[in-house]
Formats: C-alpha cells, structure tokens, sequence
C-alpha cells in the first residue's frame, strides 16, 4: 500500500526462522530481531567457523554519560546462508561500570537483514535493544497504567479491535507530548503525579459541562508544545 514507506521489524527471539524471513523478503521489510544461543543450529555453526576468519569484523566503544561508563565490543558475520536467506549477524558485550563500583555484564545478539559494517553496527544494535523499550514503555503502560489495552478487544470483531487499538494509540502519543511538556511540568510540584492529574483531567471531563463557545475559542488559537 505504501511502496515508498521503509519499514524495519525489530522483534524478540520468537521471529529469526524461515517463515519470517520469507514474509520480510516478499514485502520487502528489513528485520532486526534477537538470536538466542541454539536457535537455527546451521546459523550458530555459521557463525562459529567464520568469527575466527573475520578478525577485522570488531569494534569497541566507549560511552559516559554522568556517572556510569559503557564498555561496548561489538562483532559480526555478514552474509550467512539460511534456506536461501542471507542473514547478517552480531554480538555486542557491554561493561557497565557505575560510580558506585557496581560493575554490570550484557550480552546482545541479533540477525538482522541489513549488511553490518564497522560505521553501522552501534545503530543497528542501539535499533535492536529498542524492542524492549518499545514493549516496556510502550504496551506495558498500555495494558497496565490506564488505558485498559487487553485481550479480550480482539475476541468479537477484528476491524472493531484495530479502530480501538488505533484510538489508543493515538490517546498514548498525546498524553506522551503533553506529559513531556514545559507547560505540563509546571503541575508537577510537591507530592502531585501525573497519575493525579490526569485522574483530575478525566474527574473534570466526566462530571463537568464543557461550553462549546469555549471549545470553539481555544480551537481557534495556534498552539506550540516545547518538549523539555
């Protein structure tokens, strides 16, 4: 529908398998999705005789961002065969060594259908951690903190379920740039959260009358959100 549009599926450790990868080469997605350690056995032996032979394919970083230190060593293997699929693959282990001297180990590894180069390899795997983000502070605040995303929406009819979906979404991404905002911060002082403001926005929409001629007004006003 949209030929123009580039589109990137970033995807747990469910995804790296044939039918997934048929699905992205017809449609022409790029993928990045996490590898786990024994999934698709021929990939890993792939990986393992030509890690030694690709010494080159290395690059380490160093990030500090106020008291903490990241460490991050990353390698890869591109152009792996799997049923008809080049797969590219990469590992990054990072260091995180905090103020304190709290010292944290993690491992990283994904596939991905993108060639990884020394220049590219620190965004595509910054792109892959992002799934957990996405999930997290995405669907997590969805399903748990108000918006009543659940199961049962998809039971009954399926364009009803993506209307809904479609009208939360769009609700979350508000709700986003206003609780971002400079004007919004200014609530936050003392013991008030934004759980209690929007329970007193939503109190106030649900029991108060709203004139129109005050409506009309406000639409009429050209408004700026300044993110902070």
């Amino acid at each position: 529908m949209y030929p123009r549009l580039p589109v990137c599926i970033v995807a747990d450790g469910l995804y790296p398998n044939k039918t997934f990868f048929d699905i992205c080469k017809i449609n022409l997605y790029e993928y990045i999705v996490t590898f786990k350690d024994g999934n698709l056995k021929t990939v890993w032996e792939e990986v393992n005789a030509l890690k030694d032979i690709t010494p080159d394919n290395v690059r380490n970083e160093t990030i500090i961002v106020g008291n903490t230190k990241k460490r991050r060593e990353y390698c890869w293997v591109n152009a792996i065969d799997y049923n008809g699929h080049k797969v590219n693959w990469i590992e990054c282990d990072e260091i995180v060594r905090r103020i304190a001297g709290k010292i944290e180990k993690k491992r990283f590894v994904f596939l991905t259908s993108q060639k990884v180069t020394w220049s590219n390899v620190s965004e595509i795997c910054q792109a892959g951690r992002l799934r957990w983000k996405i999930e997290n502070e995405g669907f997590n605040t969805q399903k748990n903190h108000g918006y009543n995303m659940k199961h049962k929406y998809s039971r009954v009819s399926w364009p009803a379920a993506k209307n809904y979906y479609q009208c939360l979404q769009i609700g979350h991404l508000i709700n986003m740039l206003i609780e971002l905002s400079a004007d919004f911060k200014k609530f936050k002082i003392g013991k008030m959260t934004v759980k209690k403001l929007w329970e007193g926005l939503r109190g106030f929409l649900k029991f108060q009358c709203i004139d129109k001629n005050d409506i009309s007004a406000l639409s009429q006003l050209r408004t700026q959100i300044r993110i902070e």
